[in-house]
């Protein structure tokens, strides 16, 4: 269980095992995942106009560096998916294309 603990300077963290802490980021990411690629599938072409703002934590969260297996796993698919909405064939063109 997630305990609330209060610092001295009156802050409160989360205080339990980084193992639990590391799975709740983990499953929150992949939620966020998911409605990034619902948006995408519900927009269509006109997911064009939110890649300024999804691109790049996509991009970030497909990384292997610091991201949990799943996380970097439906990140990959979801940048498929905008790519596939946004009308592009492939998705290292649609990332080399949209990214600046």
């Amino acid at each position: 269980m997630i305990k609330s603990v209060r610092r001295g300077d009156g802050v409160s963290v989360c205080e339990d095992n980084s193992t639990t802490v590391m799975n709740a980021n983990a499953i929150l990411h992949c939620a966020l995942l998911g409605f990034i690629c619902q948006f995408a599938r519900v927009l269509g072409q006109d997911i064009k106009l939110h890649l300024p703002i999804i691109l790049l934590p996509l991009l970030e969260k497909a990384s292997h560096i610091g991201n949990h297996s799943y996380v970097q796993n439906l990140a990959v698919s979801s940048l498929l998916v905008v790519s596939k909405a946004a009308s592009c064939s492939d998705m290292y063109s649609f990332v080399a294309t949209n990214f600046d």
